[in-house]
């Protein structure tokens, strides 16, 4: 039987009465207070990392409990033995060559990279903990790296200090401490993978899809809104969850271009449409009783992700910079059909500042989008696939592609993509394997044609 589950609490953080809704992990001991504590301290990491940082607590948890009911209470499993234990269960599972599990477990083995992230989750809660009950000693504690370690280390520290903007200020003293210190409980190492499975939508379909697979359920009108999203993730780079944040008057007319300027504004820090002064987290509270959107757990529907793009301007935005200046204007013009002919206004009882909404004018969300457009996708012939490069998100990698081979170099890229590191876009740009057969194939063709050439 489980022994932690995951559950939503209060935490009331002072005495004002002010509180917030944190998801806990719940044993049969009750709710895993020092961890609510923790989430609170960490409260401005994504819903992802919260939701992952749950899951490897209940993962800890259940191990805890299937390993120490038969013991005494005068029998205890050292810590930080038990979480080496842990560790290995990750990487091995708990079932055996017969498909028997006494444990009760039935953990399947876990990929390298999924156990390496459980642990530092585990590690981080365990610090946290250990510092906050001051006679606690850490579960995993630091040692000694060995001559290798350290040199592993020092190639990574120099590996990530090439991408620190104003890196000669840090603190080479404290760095060096570090260095020479790693975890004592430790997942094996992830293999090295150069993702080329960095899959981009077809070029030659992308038309397919925006003008044939976008119409409106039960008639051969376009579906304004999707065609939008679709525009703004291939053309304008845009991540998908990026566009759900986007206000009806983030999206202006540019007179001296006639074109469509959109904005993209940081969900909770970015400046308010109606007061300069004014947070659009207080915009939000005060004139729709809403949070910003990235700060719903992600079981709610109206949650969109944000992964702190690289913003442009002290108002907190970046704009969109579409790779043709004619998908400007056709934006533009596309934009004016919805607001005139399709956008649902949002009802009394839901008022909210959002530019896209669905049927019933509440905000359009992610899941629905996606669903949306794998019908789409369906629709002009194709299979919505990741690996197969037709999935949301395979329009992002078209865009960093297309700039690449138009010949951006790599910090314009970076600036268009708003990364913060010139080779966060490194990922979206790179050749396939298919991409260098095919220019294997014109050298080969272009020898063969030299050679008859000079053989005549």
């Amino acid at each position: 039987m489980t022994y932690a589950l995951k559950a939503k609490c209060e935490f009331k953080v002072d005495k004002t009465g002010t509180s917030l809704e944190i998801p806990c992990v719940l044993t049969k001991l009750g709710v895993l207070t020092s961890h609510v504590e923790y989430l609170y301290f960490k409260r401005s990491m994504s819903q992802s990392w919260v939701e992952k940082s749950i899951a490897s607590i209940i993962l800890l948890m259940n191990y805890i409990d299937a390993n120490t009911r038969s013991l005494s209470n005068t029998q205890r499993i050292e810590g930080t033995k038990l979480l080496r234990n842990f560790t290995f269960a990750l990487s091995t599972g708990t079932i055996d060559l017969r498909g028997e599990d006494i444990s009760g477990l039935y953990w399947g083995a876990m990929s390298p990279e999924n156990a390496r992230v459980t642990l530092s989750h585990i590690t981080q809660y365990a610090d946290f903990y250990s510092e906050k009950s001051h006679n606690q000693l850490p579960i995993n504690p630091l040692r000694k790296a060995s001559h290798i370690e350290e040199k592993m280390n020092w190639c990574a520290y120099y590996h990530r200090q090439k991408s620190v903007f104003l890196n000669h200020l840090d603190n080479k003293e404290a760095n060096v401490e570090r260095i020479k210190r790693v975890r004592t409980v430790q997942s094996d190492q992830p293999d090295f993978i150069e993702n080329e499975k960095v899959m981009r939508f077809p070029e030659n379909k992308i038309n397919a899809l925006i003008n044939y697979g976008f119409v409106k359920c039960g008639s051969t009108y376009p579906d304004y809104k999707n065609q939008l999203i679709t525009m703004l993730m291939h053309y304008g780079g845009l991540r998908l969850s990026e566009v759900f944040h986007i206000y009806i008057n983030d999206i202006i007319f540019d007179k001296k271009h006639k074109e469509a300027l959109v904005r993209v504004f940081h969900p909770s820090r970015g400046q308010s449409p109606i007061e300069p002064k004014q947070t659009r987290r207080s915009y939000l509270m005060e004139n729709y009783g809403l949070k910003p959107r990235n700060e719903y757990p992600k079981s709610i529907r109206l949650h969109a992700g944000w992964k702190t793009p690289l913003l442009t301007s002290n108002k907190k935005y970046f704009e969109v910079i579409f790779s043709n200046p004619n998908i400007a204007k056709t934006f533009w013009n596309i934009w004016v059909k919805y607001l005139t002919y399709q956008r649902k206004n949002p009802p009394l009882n839901f008022q909210h500042p959002f530019a896209f909404t669905n049927s019933k004018g509440k905000p359009e969300t992610i899941k629905n989008f996606r669903r949306m457009h794998d019908n789409a996708v369906i629709k002009i012939g194709l299979n919505p696939s990741k690996d197969e490069g037709t999935s949301s998100h395979s329009h992002r990698h078209s865009y960093g592609y297309t700039l690449s081979e138009l010949g951006f170099i790599q910090v314009e890229i970076q600036k268009a993509m708003h990364h913060k590191s010139p080779k966060s876009c490194l990922v979206y740009i790179q050749p396939t394997s298919n991409d260098i057969r095919s220019k294997m194939r014109i050298t080969e063709s272009s020898i063969i044609k030299g050679v008859d050439d000079n053989e005549e």
